[in-house]
């Protein structure tokens, strides 16, 4: 198993759709129908995470809708579709993917 099958399976854990896709040259994982905590309500949404950089940003976690917390959400075009993504920084690609995840979780809840 390669280390990204790996980290993917460990994804699956939480989100059991969670699939390996290439965004360009880059990993990112679709994680359909993914249970979200965000302004004290559980959501259900696809979320897309680029755990290897976005742009000018470490990590990033897409959303396929805005989440209630009135941060400062940007709009993208990935995989041809619309994602939102809250303008946070300081996640590390060196860590687990789980852990990526976890922490990008953090910010809208």
């Amino acid at each position: 198993m390669t280390d990204q099958a790996a980290e993917v399976a460990r994804l699956r854990a939480l989100c059991p759709g969670a699939e390996l896709l290439q965004d360009g040259n880059s990993p990112v994982v679709f994680l359909p129908s993914l249970k979200v905590w965000s302004g004290g309500v559980q959501h259900t949404v696809d979320a897309l995470l680029s755990p290897r950089g976005h742009h000018t940003y470490e990590t990033r976690l897409f959303f396929s809708v805005r989440l209630p917390p009135g941060l400062n959400w940007q709009m993208y075009t990935l995989l041809a579709r619309t994602w939102h993504a809250v303008s946070w920084r300081g996640i590390s690609a060196a860590q687990p993917w789980l852990d990526i995840l976890a922490s990008h979780l953090e910010v809208v809840k």
